[in-house]
């Protein structure tokens, strides 16, 4: 809207090309998403939101009853959302050593060489056990006679468990603000009047929020680090428990731990949102988030890491299976709560998932997995986020396959004939 205004204007104003007045009753009367909007509910509407319509001069603005609410369009369509984003990953920490699987196995082998130090030193000690984002033990801490150059136990476990300690703080931020994201979106949609994000809401309340993660990080190179720290961020989730409170100007978060450690993140909201919760969520009944992780490399390093036979790929596969055991007690939930839903449907999706992860191809490309994963975990109310390294070439395809396969099966859009004409 606003290149065809400046393209109008300088028309106009520099090469006399146009009548000013005719211009403005031409854009007000024939708005170039007029079409658009016919081909999704068949009435000729205007699609402008609430702040274009506040801001538009006069002249452009379209004339009253020519256009549907926001709350109309939102009932009449259909909205489904994908964030995209780089892949959670400490970016700024390297991965000369790994990610924060390998980091996490270095730590549990320091510890249990620190552990048998101490006990040495005295009967009391109590051993280190796993490691807490949110702690690190004092009898951690290197003595002070140890000097700089010898070696050390607890100064190099204590060294450990800082660094992963820093990295899981950055990718931990990372992933917590794409769910934020997510429930931005999806309360402001439910708001508006979308069924779709309204059922997602109840689904919420009843078991919990399920959030699909896709991955299109290739094993090889740096990228197997950045889909360790990846596989470790959506496995923290299970930390965080959710819950939402009203009398508030803007959406705010409000964090503060529990007593196992746990995060408790309330987020406040204003009215208009706030209303649009089912009453559990309403009165302050909190909730968990169900990550899951699927990951397929689809880039010629992908490629290359077949084609060697590399170890790593098997990576893949663990995460993948790891991923499919959270999503079947998730989905059986689902089916015990008698939420409405289309079980044929699901089930023949299930089924591919069963197959693609169950009984993978060695050193092969298996994008049908993604597809399968991300269009199950779509209709039964999950929020979708797609992932590669930096957020713009591989999630763009995807996306737009996403976007594709929606228009062929729910919209009955023959792409191949609109394609070809």
């Amino acid at each position: 809207m606003s290149v065809t205004l400046e393209q109008a204007r300088i028309l106009t104003n520099e090469w006399k090309a146009l009548n000013g007045r005719l211009l403005c009753e031409t854009m007000r009367l024939c708005g170039v998403r007029r079409t658009n909007v016919y081909m999704n509910i068949q009435s000729e509407k205007f699609a402008f939101n609430e702040l274009q319509r506040k801001l538009l001069p006069d002249c452009y603005k379209p004339p009253m009853g020519t256009y549907k609410s926001r709350k109309d369009f939102a009932v009449a369509l259909r909205t489904y959302t994908t964030l995209t984003m780089g892949a959670p990953a400490a970016h700024g920490r390297g991965f000369t050593n790994g990610g924060t699987a390998k980091l996490l196995e270095s730590l549990h082998e320091g510890l249990r060489e620190a552990n048998n130090l101490q006990k040495r030193k005295s009967r009391h000690h109590v051993p280190i056990g796993a490691f807490n984002l949110l702690t690190m033990p004092i009898s951690l801490c290197p003595p002070s006679e140890a000097g700089p150059k010898a070696y050390c136990p607890l100064t190099v476990t204590c060294k450990s468990w800082m660094e992963l300690e820093m990295r899981m703080h950055c990718i931990c931020a990372q992933i917590l603000s794409a769910v934020g994201a997510h429930l931005d979106t999806l309360l402001e949609l439910a708001a508006g009047g979308s069924r779709y994000h309204i059922q997602s809401l109840a689904t919420i309340e009843q078991i919990g929020l399920l959030m699909n993660f896709e991955s299109l990080l290739s094993t090889h190179g740096n990228e197997a680090g950045m889909l360790e720290d990846f596989q470790a961020a959506s496995k923290w989730l299970d930390r965080v428990i959710f819950s939402f409170e009203g009398n508030s100007d803007h959406v705010q978060y409000k964090f503060a731990s529990t007593s196992n450690h746990d995060i408790a993140l309330k987020i406040r909201l204003p009215e208009h949102l706030h209303h649009a919760l089912p009453s559990g969520l309403a009165g302050g009944k909190s909730f968990r988030v169900v990550g899951v992780l699927f990951t397929q490399g689809i880039n010629e390093m992908q490629s290359l890491a077949h084609a060697m036979r590399s170890s790593t790929t098997q990576t893949q596969d663990e995460i993948n299976h790891e991923s499919y055991l959270r999503l079947k007690l998730y989905y059986h939930s689902f089916l015990h709560a008698g939420l409405p839903c289309d079980k044929q449907a699901l089930e023949n999706l299930w089924r591919s998932i069963e197959t693609s992860v169950l009984h993978p191809v060695a050193h092969k490309k298996n994008v049908g997995l993604l597809v399968a994963t991300s269009e199950f975990c779509r209709s039964i109310g999950g929020g979708r986020t797609t992932c590669c390294k930096s957020g713009k070439d591989r999630t763009a395809m995807s996306v737009t396959l996403e976007q594709a396969r929606i228009l062929t099966n729910e919209w009955k859009v023959n792409l191949i004939t609109y394609f070809h004409d």
